[in-house]
């Protein structure tokens, strides 16, 4: 109903209430934060992102009205990861279907962020950062409903990419399929054709569809000559999804303790043994410990558990298990890395650790009297 202007140093309503004439036309103030206006500010249902600047990183400040009031305030959603968008602001989109936002700056143009959201009433009940990184720079990028398209920039020439947002589950498999660049083939017994040449020089990888002998499961590509790829095993006539694999990674926040008044207790040590990742549906994956001494053994987790009435040779092991990741470390020094590489989905639902805290001495509270 009112029109939100926002300046390099303020943010303006003019009300919509009536009707907008020269006499009555106003900038009301309402709130007073600097804003980068390098990129057009953009609007996600009811709010509006704008970014603005730390030093050599991007913030990104969300613009709103208190419930059914006429107050209007902002408040920061990069709070939390002040030194994740690195750069100054390029363009920002945004998809009101999948609350999501995505951020790209001047300083990495092959760098997405993305920022994703739930509201429950007028309750956030999910606010996360993700990045995306591409192998190639990102000249453009738009929404439109459920896909969303980029324009990437390769030497001289330009090319058009389109990923959608409503992830489906490959045909005959049950669950969706993972890879960059995918695209089907119908009908293929042991050769096909790349529909662009400059994949070839591609690390592909081919998962079998609908009518193929083992649905779900991948096959082996024998070799690629010129833009003709011949497969391992015969397909009989069926379907398969080929693409480019990529790495998916998670890096949690560590664990820490805070005492009654929520202060982080710095004295205290957390020597964390394991920690338990709680999974849904997911294949292949692999975790790691990295610190500044170095990184520890990478462990996996197959989904394939032994005496599971859903391990089938010839079928994909998707498992509901628990996933253990040793640790061995104080919280303060090192962080877990978890990461696929495959094709099959990785849900994290929650993790969980065990160890041992310890810590000598007591704090001196500030706040109270006496």
């Amino acid at each position: 109903k009112d029109l939100a202007v926002i300046s390099p140093k303020a943010q303006f309503v003019v009300f919509g209430r009536t009707a907008l004439t020269p006499a009555n036309a106003t900038l009301v103030l309402t709130t007073s934060f600097e804003a980068e206006l390098a990129a057009k500010p953009v609007a996600s249902g009811r709010n509006i992102f704008f970014a603005n600047n730390f030093g050599r990183f991007t913030g990104v400040r969300e613009f709103y009205t208190e419930g059914g009031t006429d107050i209007n305030d902002t408040r920061p959603i990069t709070q939390h990861v002040k030194k994740l968008i690195v750069g100054k602001v390029r363009r920002m989109v945004s998809s009101s279907n999948y609350d999501m936002l995505v951020v790209q700056t001047d300083t990495e143009r092959n760098k997405l962020y993305t920022y994703q959201f739930i509201w429950s009433d007028n309750e956030k009940v999910q606010s996360s950062w993700s990045r995306w990184e591409f192998s190639h720079s990102i000249d453009y990028m738009f929404f439109d409903q459920a896909v969303m398209y980029f324009i990437i920039e390769d030497g001289t020439s330009y090319y058009l990419y389109r990923m959608s947002l409503d992830v489906t589950d490959a045909a005959d498999a049950n669950f969706p399929i993972f890879m960059d660049s995918q695209f089907d083939v119908l009908g293929v017994n042991t050769q096909f054709t790349l529909p662009f040449a400059d994949m070839a020089n591609e690390p592909l990888l081919a998962v079998q569809g609908a009518d193929c002998p083992n649905p779900g499961m991948r096959v082996p590509i024998l070799s690629v000559v010129g833009s003709l790829v011949t497969l391992k095993y015969d397909m009989e006539g069926g379907d398969i999804v080929v693409g480019i694999p990529y790495r998916s990674q998670y890096i949690p926040t560590m664990p820490f303790f805070k005492d009654q008044d929520g202060v982080v207790v710095a004295t205290a040590n957390l020597i964390v043994k394991h920690f338990i990742v709680s999974l849904q549906q997911t294949g292949n994956i692999n975790a790691y410990k990295q610190s500044k001494y170095g990184t520890g053994a990478t462990v996996t987790f197959e989904g394939r558990i032994v005496g599971d009435v859903n391990n089938v040779v010839g079928i994909t092991a998707l498992s509901d298990d628990k996933f253990v990741i040793p640790f061995r470390e104080d919280s303060r020094r090192a962080e877990i890395v978890i990461y696929t590489e495959d094709y099959l989905p990785m849900t994290m639902l929650d993790i969980e650790w065990v160890g041992q805290y310890s810590k000598s001495g007591k704090r001196i509270s500030t706040g109270g009297q006496n």
